[in-house]
């Protein structure tokens, strides 16, 4: 017997805070509840990340401040990201490594 599960609403929990392209890829910023910051990179394959920034010892929601320097943070990896997808595809940036392995014979 399977579970069904209920779907949640999640209307309010995720904002959209930033938009941007950046080298071909477009790049979006979106802060979920109150302290998770995700990136999501499109342009094939999608890429994804997030940072977690908690509240100080008092339990109050983050500042407007914190939060432009959380989304500044979160960011700076969907940047990052970008960056090193295309360092990936740039046949100059790949490493000349020569594997000293031996290959094994069957």
């Amino acid at each position: 017997m399977t579970k069904k599960i209920k779907s949640q609403d999640v209307n309010g929990r995720i904002e959209l805070l930033k938009v941007m392209p950046y080298k071909g890829h477009q790049t979006y910023l979106l802060r979920v509840d109150k302290d998770m910051f995700v990136w999501l990179v499109s342009k094939s394959p999608v890429f994804l990340g997030h940072m977690v920034f908690t509240p100080g010892k008092n339990g109050k929601p983050l500042t407007e401040n914190q939060v432009a320097q959380a989304g500044a943070a979160a960011f700076a990896g969907a940047i990052t990201t970008v960056d090193m997808q295309v360092a990936n595809q740039d046949p100059e940036t790949q490493p000349n490594i020569k594997s000293t392995v031996p290959t094994v014979k069957e």
